[in-house]
C-alpha cells in the first residue's frame, strides 16, 4: 500500500491529458485524487464519496479475490462498520494497510490511569486471519468507499 498523507495535489501527467487540472488544488467534481504507479492522478468519484475522498494503489495479495494488487482503493471520511474495508494507519508504520473491519469500533471514555486498552478486530482473507491492533497505536482508521481498476 502506498503512502497518501496530508495534501494530495491533483496533476495531469503526461499519459492524462484529457483530463484538466483540478482549481486550487482540489479535485474535479467527478474524480478524485490518486497516487497511481505513475505519480499522483485522478480516478473516477464513486457515488457518495465526499470531495475529501482520495485514492490509494494496493501493494500485495492479503485481500484477493475481493480487491488486487495494484487496484486504487477510494478512502473517505468516517469510520467502517463491520464487514467493511478499511485504511489503518499505524504509529511508527511508513505505510497504512488495508483490512476488513470484523468487530464494531467502541468509543468509550476511560480513566487516566487505567491501563485498559481498546483493540480493534482485522481480517484479511488470504491467508485467512483475523488480527487485533491495540487502539493506542492506531493514529487513524478511514472506511473504503470503493475499490477501483488503476487508470491505464
Amino acid at each position: 500500500m502506498t503512502r497518501a498523507e496530508g495534501a494530495i495535489r491533483p496533476r495531469a501527467s503526461k499519459k492524462q491529458t484529457k483530463t484538466p487540472p483540478a482549481k486550487a488544488g482540489r479535485p474535479s467534481t467527478s474524480s478524485t485524487p490518486a497516487i497511481t504507479k505513475d505519480g499522483i492522478g485522478e480516478v473516477p468519484r464513486p457515488a457518495g464519496a465526499s470531495r475529501d475522498a482520495f485514492g490509494l494503489v494496493v501493494q500485495g495479495d492479503c485481500l484477493a479475490p475481493k480487491v488486487k494488487n495494484g487496484q486504487i482503493v477510494v478512502v473517505d471520511k468516517g469510520l467502517p462498520k463491520p464487514g467493511e474495508l478499511a485504511v489503518i494507519w499505524a504509529k511508527g508504520c511508513d505505510r497504512p494497510q488495508v483490512k476488513y473491519l470484523a468487530a464494531p469500533i467502541f468509543g468509550f471514555p476511560h480513566h487516566p490511569e487505567s491501563t485498559v486498552c481498546h483493540g480493534i478486530e482485522l481480517e484479511q482473507l488470504n491467508p485467512p486471519r483475523r488480527l487485533r491492533i491495540w487502539a493506542d497505536r492506531v493514529e487513524r482508521i478511514m472506511r473504503v468507499a470503493a475499490v477501483v481498476e488503476a487508470p491505464r
